[in-house]
């Protein structure tokens, strides 16, 4: 009888180490997110951060572009002093654009899931948003105050049209390079400027999902991957 206490007892001294040991395991790297534009097949790694989260079958020996932050510094804030490479630095961000000879330099569609995103992640200075609409943009401001944007956390920003054809050009946004008054999209950039998702600004459920993958993009800064 002793001897059968002695060994339940071992079993449930066991039974913490043994769950730790199996969370160690297969808790790892729970969280993935796809990464996107992958670079030509040859193009060098040397000095490319590894992607944080991206799928295994993802990653290997495939090279992803990242957006430059030279690109995002040819921005300029409107009515609020704005550094790109200060203010996004390490930072997720939510990218939307506008588009010219509109009524409003940027879509509702875009302000309204904008809107959202800030509302859900408003206390996460991890999380920025940034909107750039064609020089010239002379109502933005009051555009973003309307919208109820956040001063440090969600940016209203003009830029030349060179400016913004080379972003979208990084961006491979090929629909608004063959035509500006394609539909617009939004896309969610992480800390190294991969590109992790593109959405639909006018269907409720491509928020729903931005607002889930910017959740996750949270989770794999919080539990880095463990070599």
């Amino acid at each position: 009888m002793n001897g059968r206490k002695v060994l339940l007892l071992g079993i449930l001294l066991l039974l913490p180490v043994l769950a730790f040991l199996f969370l160690q395991s297969f808790g790892r790297n729970a969280y993935k997110l796809r990464t996107y534009l992958p670079e030509p097949v040859g193009t060098a790694r040397v000095g490319a951060p590894p992607v944080s989260g991206a799928p295994a079958a993802a990653t290997g020996d495939t090279v992803f572009h990242r957006v430059s932050d030279s690109v995002l510094l040819r921005t300029g804030a409107a009515g609020q002093p704005f550094h790109p490479p200060t203010e996004l630095r390490d930072r997720i961000v939510v990218l939307g654009f506008g588009r010219p000879g509109a009524t409003e330099p940027i879509d509702r569609a875009v302000t309204r899931g904008l809107a959202r995103v800030q509302e859900r992640y408003r206390a996460q200075p991890l999380v920025k948003l940034l909107v750039v609409a064609p020089e010239p943009a002379p109502n933005l401001a009051a555009l973003a105050e309307r919208a109820g944007a956040i001063s440090g956390k969600w940016t209203f920003a003009t830029a030349a049209p060179g400016a913004l054809r080379h972003l979208r050009t990084e961006l491979r946004d090929s629909a608004a390079l063959a035509n500006p008054n394609a539909p617009t999209r939004l896309w969610l950039l992480d800390k190294q400027r991969y590109l992790r998702g593109i959405y639909d600004p006018t269907d409720p459920r491509e928020i729903d999902r931005l607002l889930t993958e910017v959740g996750v993009l949270l989770k794999i800064v919080q539990n880095p991957a463990r070599p």
